[in-house]
This record gives structure tokens, sequence and C-alpha cells, in this order.
């Protein structure tokens, strides 16, 4: 799923001039090359597919593509990787203190895993949410993390949600109603609720992983049901976007888009307004 017309127009020499971003996915590493702001335009993108060798480990499957493919280790301006946190929690940015995030993922908190004090097979990162007082505080697996710094050098970790995030958060900016957002990748499911562009509510769930897309709506509505009682909103005023991964960008999304349309049918009798959307998940 790569335009190799779009790859030739990358080269060493243009690349201090953009910025590189990926995203590592359960068959593969999503990719955007873009110029840097002001303007932005997207130069090339598209779903790089790990090896099909099922005795190769991840970091061996990661390391392939970078022989493969010169252009991920052209020297960007900027390197950004987008990950999907094992656990993680909303706290006030000025309760983090560096070197201390692990203390906010305690086992008794709702939707972590229990990991051992000192686990050195663990990675905890602060990322603060875009233009708020409120940080992300995420757990993640370090040899990924390790792989990624070892690679590519000079690399920015955030936390996967927030590509989709900061789009719902700028439409929706002049909306009086809050809005729950729906993200669906594989087995992992994470809501975000938000209002005129403040997140107030983080929930992140690993569900069974039925075996067809009807029931998988169903257990994503269990959860989005418990998330929406439990906060309090009105399915007259407040809204529900369903975010889905463009499709240049990922193997196969008919499952959570066919998840998300029987979805839908559920909750029209309960939430009026119900969006599905896409967004650039790197």
């Amino acid at each position: 799923m790569v335009d190799q017309l779009s790859l030739e127009r990358l080269s060493v020499e243009t690349a201090p001039s953009q910025s590189l971003s990926i995203r590592y996915l359960s068959g593969g590493l999503a990719f955007c090359v873009r110029m840097l702001p002001p303007v932005g335009e997207i130069v090339a993108c598209g779903f790089l597919p790990f090896s099909l060798s099922s005795e190769k480990k991840v970091e061996e499957k990661f390391l392939e593509l970078f022989y493969t493919y010169d252009f991920l280790a052209y020297p960007y301006h900027q390197i950004y990787c987008y990950y999907h946190p094992e656990s993680a929690v909303l706290v006030p940015t000025e309760l983090v203190t560096a070197g201390q995030e692990g203390l906010w993922l305690f086992e008794g908190l709702d939707d972590v895993k229990p990991r051992s004090v000192g686990d050195a097979s663990v990675y905890y990162l602060s990322t603060p949410l875009p233009e708020e007082t409120k940080s992300l505080v995420t757990r993640t697996d370090s040899t990924l993390v390790q792989l990624f710094r070892r690679t590519l050098l000079v690399v920015e970790l955030i936390p996967a949600c927030f590509r989709a995030l900061s789009l719902r958060l700028e439409q929706s900016r002049g909306f009086l109603a809050s809005e729950l957002l729906v993200l669906l990748e594989g087995n992992q499911l994470t809501l975000l609720a938000h209002r005129r562009g403040e997140v107030f509510s983080y929930r992140q769930v690993s569900l069974r992983v039925p075996s067809d897309e009807k029931s998988l709506g169903e257990e994503v509505l269990f959860y989005l049901f418990a998330q929406w009682q439990h906060l309090g909103l009105d399915g007259a005023i407040d809204r529900v976007a369903l975010g889905v991964p463009a499709p240049d960008f990922a193997m196969e999304i008919v499952r959570e888009e066919q998840a998300y349309a029987h979805l839908k049918e559920l909750l029209a009798p309960y939430v009026q307004t119900v969006e599905v959307f896409t967004y650039s998940p790197c």
C-alpha cells in the first residue's frame, strides 16, 4: 500500500525541510512525510507491511523495513512516533513529576494491567494534551521504545489517540455540547470525552475481539454506554464521534467500519448525533 511515485519525491536533500511520522500497527508500519509548517503538505504516506514470517520477532520485522525502505532513515527535521499505550491515565500536568510517572498507574486503578514495581520491560511517559493543563501518563513496552530511539535517534513519542483527538478538538470548539470520542483499533478501544476544547475523561479497554462485526459493535456499545452514563451525558444534546483510520494508512478497516455501522443503529434511539469520521493515524 505504498505509492512508488510519491516515494520518488523523497530524498536525503529534501528531508531536512520535512517531518516523518510513523505508527506501529500489528501488521506493519504506517508512515507520513510532510513539509514543515506553515506549508504542512503531505509528500508521501502509506502502509509498509511486515514480513509474513511468523518466526521473526517484531524487532526483526521492524528493522527489515528500515533496510528495505531507505527513506525511513533520511535526516528529517522532525520525527514523530505514535504508539498505543498498554495503560494510560489523565493527570493534571502540574502534578506530574519527571521520573515518577509510573506512580499514577497503580494496579488498583481501572483498566490498568498489573506490573511489578521497577519492571524494566515497561516505559513510562507523560505527554501534555493540546493547549491544556492536563497530561496523558502512559505505560508501554520498553523494547519498542528502545528500538525506535536506537533506530531513529531523535524521535518524539506521542500517544496514538492524539491524532484523532487533535482533529476533533479543533472541529468541536464551537460546540456547547460534550463529545465522546470512540477509537477502535484491533482489540483496543479508547474513549475520550471533551467539551469546548477541554478533555475531561479518558478510558482504555482491551476487548475480547468477537469473531463477527455485529458482536464487536455490541461489545463497544457496552463500554460506550457505561462511560456515557458515568459522565452523565445527555443523548439529546451531547454527541458521539466514531474514528476510523484513513484507508491509505491501514491494511484493513472494513471490520471497524462494519462494527461502527451496527453501533450507529444501536445508538440511534438514545443518541441524536453520531458521526463517523476518518483520521490520519500518524
